[in-house]
């Protein structure tokens, strides 16, 4: 879950269709160049704390972070 901004030890939200998304922006910039550009990229980046994601749906970005995060995805039982 990445709506508890406790969780993953994060520093910084994603907004994605009006939700916020709690991450950390280390361990995302580490493991995806675009997350790493838009984070690093300039010095008034590295400060900020909210970016706005656009004509990103969020679903899908969560199934990725799911794949970057794998102990935080729900095992359901069957």
């Amino acid at each position: 879950d990445f709506s508890n901004p406790e969780d993953n030890r994060s520093d910084v939200t994603l907004i994605v269709d009006g939700k916020a998304i709690h991450v950390n922006k280390q361990y995302l910039g580490m493991y995806s160049s675009v997350f790493h550009s838009l984070f690093f990229r300039n010095s008034a980046d590295k400060e900020k704390k909210e970016f706005k994601l656009d004509d990103v749906d969020y679903k899908e970005l969560i199934d990725l972070l799911h794949v970057i995060y794998p102990s935080r995805k729900n095992v359901a039982g069957t």
